[in-house]
């Protein structure tokens, strides 16, 4: 990138230096202008961040030249790159499992591709990056990819009905060996990939907080079909599931926070919210040329999302209005880009190291 500017005083360091801040500037005025707010997913954020953050050596401007060593610190650069190194390689373990999990289940054949696998992923593991919640985030990547499958499955096979009923009987079974499922039915195929990955995930959360949540997300899956059974749209109700996973895998209890009137509220607002960012997702693909052209949502979209905003920011605990605005975040991010530039976004964050 060329940039000229005129020497601010007679030593050519200074003036490099003052040209690089510069250049950092305008890079990160360039970041907000392509990435929106609600679109800004916090690990991207913090990849670009690093990436023009400048060490001790940069010179700002005002009515002098100065430092600033508490905002500018060599230290907190080589800390901060140590620590992003640290959890890409978290992320990168985590990536080779869930790959595994999408072979050795059968997944493409409900229309899950490995770009589609490694998106639910990558957005995942941008908003929940932390190594030590690695199972909140391996629960909404595994979620957002089922979702993917039954939405495709479902659609094309017209299979609502029996395989919600399939789903009925099976979930109430007390006795996990009763599951018998014919592995050549595609509803019961993808109806024991679904069992199966339940299963694990309360496993892996009874190990590790030594309670058991298996009957909740099993709960919280059968709400959600039965609630595209009753209302005919997926997406009315997909944020919820996502977010209500999220919560339980962080040791949030369903049954205490659903008699919680603030946790209702912010349900629906997530809901009417992502629900409407899914629509505009699906008229962006029907009609990619036009929509392409559009440097933003729809005026109804951003007022809507600056609703739930004020939703989130009017009600207590930390913890629990995170998750809702993370995944509002994670929509917005998808519905906003091409699939082009997400996939380039995830190699950033993921695969290519802080040097």
């Amino acid at each position: 990138m060329k940039n000229e500017y005129r020497p601010i005083c007679p030593f050519s360091t200074l003036s490099i230096q003052y040209c690089s801040n510069n250049v950092r500037v305008s890079f990160m005025v360039n970041y907000a202008l392509d990435v929106p707010w609600y679109a800004s997913l916090p690990r991207l954020e913090t990849r670009f961040y690093i990436e023009q953050y400048g060490g001790e050596n940069v010179v700002w401007i005002g009515k002098a030249l100065y430092r600033l060593p508490s905002v500018n610190n060599e230290i907190y650069l080589e800390l901060a790159k140590l620590d992003y190194n640290k959890s890409q390689a978290v992320h990168s373990a985590e990536w080779e499992n869930i790959q595994r999990w999408h072979s050795e289940t059968g997944l493409e054949e409900f229309g899950v591709t490995k770009e589609s696998l490694l998106q639910a992923y990558f957005v995942a593991a941008a908003c929940i990056f932390e190594p030590q919640r690695w199972l909140e985030r391996l629960a909404w990547a595994k979620t957002v990819t089922l979702i993917q499958a039954f939405k495709f499955h479902i659609n094309h096979d017209e299979a609502r009905k029996v395989i919600l009923e399939l789903l009925n009987n099976n979930f109430n079974r007390q006795d996990l060996s009763n599951r018998r499922l014919d592995k050549n039915n595609k509803n019961e195929q993808l109806l024991g990939i679904l069992l199966v990955t339940l299963d694990y995930l309360g496993l892996e959360f009874f190990q590790k907080h030594g309670q058991e949540i298996s009957h909740y997300l099993n709960q919280i899956w059968q709400s959600w079909l039965f609630s595209w059974q009753n209302e005919g749209s997926s997406s009315k109700r997909e944020a919820e599931l996502i977010v209500q996973t999220i919560n339980l895998m962080a040791g949030d209890w369903l049954q205490e926070l659903q008699l919680n009137p603030q946790y209702q509220i912010l349900l629906k607002a997530t809901n009417k919210v992502c629900h409407k960012l899914k629509d505009y997702q699906s008229e962006k693909g029907k009609n990619e040329l036009s929509i392409a052209t559009k440097t933003t949502t729809t005026p109804e979209i951003e007022s809507e999302m600056q609703e739930f905003l004020q939703i989130v920011l009017q009600n207590s605990h930390d913890g629990i209005k995170s998750s809702f605005f993370l995944v509002a975040k994670s929509f917005y991010y998808v519905a906003y880009f091409d699939s082009q530039t997400i996939m380039s976004h995830a190699d950033k964050v993921l695969f290519q190291k802080v040097m």
